[in-house]
């Protein structure tokens, strides 16, 4: 049958990250060469940090030792936004 994939042809490939994992899987794609798929074919997004909540009263979590608010990526639910705004799609 043969390669009938039209010249210029890609799927996109979007990466959700956070302030945790942006910085280590930058680094291990660069370190890869992309995996082959080259940079200008992979969008990368990242998620913003809201404050952690500890319980259903939405009693914010705070990191008593440095003596401030403890918080965390939005979560999945945050890619269909992330994707819009950024351009992707």
């Amino acid at each position: 049958m043969g390669d009938q994939t039209p010249e210029g042809f890609y799927i996109p490939f979007c990466i959700m990250l956070s302030d945790e994992t942006n910085a280590k899987t930058i680094e291990l794609l660069e370190k890869n060469d992309y995996f082959g798929m080259g940079k200008d074919r992979i969008d990368i997004i990242k998620q913003e940090n809201y404050p952690a909540l500890i319980n259903n009263s939405a009693t914010i979590a705070i990191n008593k030792e440095k003596f401030d608010i403890i918080t965390k990526p939005h979560g999945h639910g945050d890619v269909h936004n992330l994707m819009y705004h950024s351009g992707v799609v």
